[in-house]
């Protein structure tokens, strides 16, 4: 999908430089289906932040954000309105911001029981939330935000 022209250029993904704010977020069901995206992404060789409980505690992934710049997250939508709405270096900013983002992809694909990440009651209103308070917000501000959905 990204490679198929949802992105303009992939030397601009692999060259990606704001902190805090990734070009392309992914966002998905669950920390499984997050890691299996992560992995088709690896031939990529573009810089991935891991956006999910499992891995990571929050501060561990606040600091990341804050020092490092990728091209690419993929997340869960909980930890990624967590990360939006805390841990930033300016008053009601969070650790995570869209200020740079491109691309912001929902993942639509289902799990065992046929939930997606619209669907499934313990990821569709964080989902909500992150694309109110988040999202939405960009998008009004500026045109070179997409929202995706795959």
């Amino acid at each position: 999908f990204l490679k198929g022209g949802a992105l303009s250029s992939v030397k601009r993904l692999k060259k990606w430089k704001y902190t805090g704010s990734p070009m392309v977020i992914i966002v998905c069901l669950s920390a499984r289906r997050a890691v299996q995206i992560l992995k088709q992404l690896s031939p990529l060789n573009v810089r991935a932040a891991k956006l999910f409980a499992k891995h990571m505690d929050v501060e561990e992934q606040i600091t990341m954000l804050r020092t490092s710049s990728f091209g690419i997250a993929v997340g869960t939508p909980n930890r990624l309105l967590k990360l939006f709405e805390i841990g930033g270096s300016e008053e009601g900013k969070g650790a995570l911001s869209l200020d740079g983002t491109e691309l912001v992809v929902i993942d639509n694909q289902e799990d065992s029981k046929a939930f997606t990440v619209c669907t499934l009651n313990d990821t569709a209103p964080d989902l909500m939330q992150f694309l109110n308070k988040a999202v939405v917000p960009q998008m009004r501000k500026r045109q070179t935000l997409k929202l995706a959905m795959f």
